[in-house]
């Protein structure tokens, strides 16, 4: 009962993660690399992940479907994470969503800051390699997390008008993910 339906939506959570939520960011990355240039290559893609993120959705159980229409129901900022907190399995199911991305911007973070300076920093020292580590997390928070906004926002402008974002939209949703990256290293050095 209980636990089995606690698991299904943890495993369905991860799939929708990797399966949507990793993608979903390299296509945003992708709009931005090309300046929307490769927009009409990405959009079906777009689409068919849009729609394999909705069957997966389907997939929950009926208790994680109402928790989830509830807290998208919730307004405000304050009374959303109150909505979140009261619903401990919904925020797991959500965290457990993101670990997959999570993963990605890691690799991506080591990626962009080279072996050659992982290298350099291990030999540093321990306090020379966690500052490399927090900036990598940091660099990779900002790509996944601009990516993912990235694509979210021309998918929904498509929904409504039928056109792809600007430039201009492309930007502003990717500084998103710059702003999280931030954030992020900020909060690796207290």
């Amino acid at each position: 009962g209980f636990l089995l339906r606690t698991l299904g939506d943890a495993a369905t959570g991860l799939a929708k993660g990797v399966l949507v939520g990793v993608p979903q960011a390299a296509v945003g990355l992708a709009r931005l690399g090309t300046l929307g240039m490769a927009d009409p290559l990405l959009n079906p893609i777009s689409d068919g992940l849009k729609g394999m993120g909705e069957a997966i959705s389907k997939k929950y159980s009926p208790e994680h479907q109402q928790q989830a229409k509830e807290v998208a129901d919730t307004k405000g900022f304050l009374p959303t994470i109150g909505a979140y907190l009261s619903r401990p399995r919904y925020l797991m199911d959500s965290i457990v969503e993101q670990l997959p991305a999570m993963a990605a911007g890691g690799v991506a973070g080591r990626a962009a800051v080279g072996a050659t300076a992982m290298k350099e920093a291990a030999a540093a020292g321990p306090e020379a390699l966690a500052a490399l580590g927090t900036k990598a997390g940091a660099i990779g928070e900002a790509l996944t997390t601009a990516g993912q906004n990235v694509d979210q926002v021309d998918q929904t402008i498509r929904d409504n008008t039928g056109e792809s974002s600007s430039l201009g939209s492309k930007l502003l949703a990717g500084m998103g993910g710059v702003v999280t990256g931030g954030i992020s290293f900020g909060s690796g050095k207290l």
